[in-house]
């Protein structure tokens, strides 16, 4: 998802087939007729022809964006995705190719909403738990979710409610009579066309992090002498980056949403945590970016633990509990303020409770 600021055309992949996003910079009549043409004409699922065919127009034409067909090329072409079932890897690639256009001409919900039924026709969990039913005589996520912490991830990052928020959300509706229909409504795939404001940022960010994260991908399997030189290298790159990122936010400030996406905006709050050998920056990095967390431009959970790293090294209490330590093999919160109201300060920051988080922790400690 990051590496993909590094601009070009996105693509999927697979051993016959390159789908890329449409590149017309304007409309494209053809392209949205013949994907209107091939809704009106398929069934559920797509017979080998139909399927064949929406996979030859994607190749030729692309993947419609709004500049090219519309927000109804885009619902359609989302139509035809589901339907395509007989082709997982198929489906996969496309749900793949649409990450990157979530909060440019892709709806955050609709892509949830289309991943889990894309799930659940595989007989697969959900991995966003967008979808509820009637468990028990009550409403939860139905099917259950691929591990909930990960769709507690995600979800924060495309700005949707919580797991517990929706659940609840879902409940009152149901209570007050709302059908359980109207609840899983689905909502459009596409949104309205909202280009970025500053892309030579979000190419900046994006050469930033693929030097950033190469690097400590190699260290992470590097012993002796080369994990030695590689950590020398991971502390010129972090210097030159943390430079960089101090130069972006004193031309425009915290990078929002509308100026480099969502991924930008993760990208820079990542490099931001990186500087750990200056707290005082990452602190007002942190000022910088609060009003992005409010407005859930930003991901609470990423906010959460730059939060608690900044305090720690200010000789403080953490307040999440997301920095953790292995004592006598055991995972365990560094010093923590409030122990007792620590899950309901990490609800509000849409992650799970403490224990819950040590556990995982302890599970891959194991491995």
């Amino acid at each position: 998802m990051l590496i993909a600021l590094l601009g070009g055309a996105t693509t999927a992949f697979s051993a016959e087939r390159t789908i890329e996003i449409s590149r017309a910079k304007g409309p494209d009549p053809d392209l949205r007729k013949s994907i209107a043409a091939q809704v009106a004409a398929s069934t559920d699922p797509l017979s080998p022809t139909a399927l064949k065919s929406f996979r030859d127009l994607l190749e030729t034409r692309g993947w419609p964006t709004f500049d090219a067909a519309g927000r109804e090329g885009i619902d359609d072409a989302g139509k035809l995705l589901l339907r395509a079932s007989s082709d997982v890897e198929f489906q996969q690639q496309l749900l793949r190719l649409l990450d990157d256009r979530v909060g440019v001409d892709i709806d955050p919900l609709g892509y949830a909403r289309l991943s889990d039924h894309v799930q659940i026709r595989h007989d697969q969990t959900q991995s966003y738990g967008t979808l509820m039913g009637l468990v028990d005589g009550g409403i939860a996520i139905s099917p259950v979710l691929d591990g909930i912490a990960a769709a507690r991830f995600f979800r924060d990052f495309y700005g949707l409610p919580s797991v517990e928020e929706q659940i609840a959300s879902a409940r009152s509706a149901h209570a007050a009579g709302q059908r359980l229909s109207d609840i899983n409504g689905d909502p459009r795939l596409s949104a309205d066309f909202k280009p970025y404001t500053q892309p030579a940022v979000r190419q900046r960010l994006g050469e930033m992090i693929a030097g950033d994260q190469a690097t400590r991908a190699g260290l992470s399997k590097a012993t002796g002498a080369a994990r030695e030189k590689l950590l020398a290298e991971m502390r010129e790159i972090d210097r030159k980056n943390i430079g960089e990122i101090k130069r972006i936010f004193n031309e425009v400030g915290f990078p929002d949403v509308q100026m480099v996406g969502r991924d930008g905006v993760s990208t820079a709050f990542l490099l931001v945590q990186h500087a750990t050998d200056d707290p005082a920056f990452q602190r007002r990095a942190l000022e910088l970016a609060r009003p992005l967390m409010d407005s859930r431009q930003m991901s609470r959970q990423q906010f959460a633990a730059l939060t608690d790293r900044v305090l720690l090294a200010e000789g403080k209490q953490q307040y999440y509990g997301t920095q953790v330590e292995i004592v006598a093999g055991k995972a365990v919160a560094k010093s923590l303020s409030d122990p007792d109201g620590v899950d309901s300060r990490r609800a509000s920051m849409a992650m799970g409770p403490l224990d819950e988080y040590l556990k995982i922790l302890q599970e891959r400690y194991r491995k």
